[in-house]
């Protein structure tokens, strides 16, 4: 029986993020698992056509973006999961997303990995969103996609 001792959550604080922190912790409180909770922020472009900005503008830029993220994430774990018995640690990383959380995958020897898979705007031909797709293709363990 496949019994993950560390799920990496990925969230980007969608409801259908939300989803997949719960069944999260419903398996962690199950198998006495450690949970990371995952936000990439996309990288901030230093220069853009014909400006650049200064350095110390993107650092504290970065920096409000780190604090509001996880200031969100301890919303999200205290709304969600308020007495779980799961060890949730929240991380914020800047970057490509698929990749940091492959990143995450090894640094932490990750057994499982839950995502919400968010789907592009035409529905009904049930096409998913290429982030889902690549993290799917790309994840070096157990994937599982929650609705």
């Amino acid at each position: 029986m496949f019994k993950p001792k560390r799920i990496l959550v990925t969230t980007d604080f969608t409801n259908e993020s939300d989803s997949a922190l719960r069944e999260a912790v419903g398996i962690g409180e199950q198998f006495r698992s450690t949970i990371y909770l995952l936000h990439v922020i996309p990288e901030i472009e230093q220069c853009g056509v014909d400006y650049c900005l200064a350095e110390p503008v993107i650092i504290a830029e970065r920096n409000k973006l780190r604090r509001e993220a996880e200031k969100r994430m301890d919303e999200t774990v205290r709304r969600i999961a308020p007495d779980s018995m799961a060890q949730i640690v929240p991380e914020v990383r800047f970057g490509n997303t698929v990749d940091e959380i492959v990143s995450v995958e090894h640094e932490r020897a990750i057994d499982l990995v839950m995502a919400a898979p968010h789907r592009k705007r035409r529905h009904w031909l049930g096409e998913t969103h290429p982030l889902t797709r690549d993290l799917a293709g790309r994840s070096v363990c157990e994937t599982m996609l929650v609705r």
